[in-house]
């Protein structure tokens, strides 16, 4: 019973950061901005993440407090 609890938070964390990517993206798109990664199918890279969030962390005076400060 345990490896399964174990499955199930493995897949929603991994559901979470699918969510965050998709997030970011639309938020760059809505910019009119291109990532500077490019994402692939599957899990998805804190490296990844966070490069996202510094892209977006380039448009000025938009978002208030940046994330990247706590990066």
């Amino acid at each position: 019973m345990h490896r399964y609890a174990h499955a199930r938070t493995y897949t929603r964390a991994q559901d979470a950061a699918v969510l965050v990517r998709k997030w970011l993206k639309q938020a760059l798109s809505n910019e009119r901005l291109s990532p500077s990664v490019r994402s692939r199918a599957g899990a998805v890279p804190a490296s990844e993440l966070q490069a996202l969030a510094e892209d977006l962390c380039r448009v000025p005076g938009r978002y208030g407090v940046c994330v990247c400060e706590y990066l």
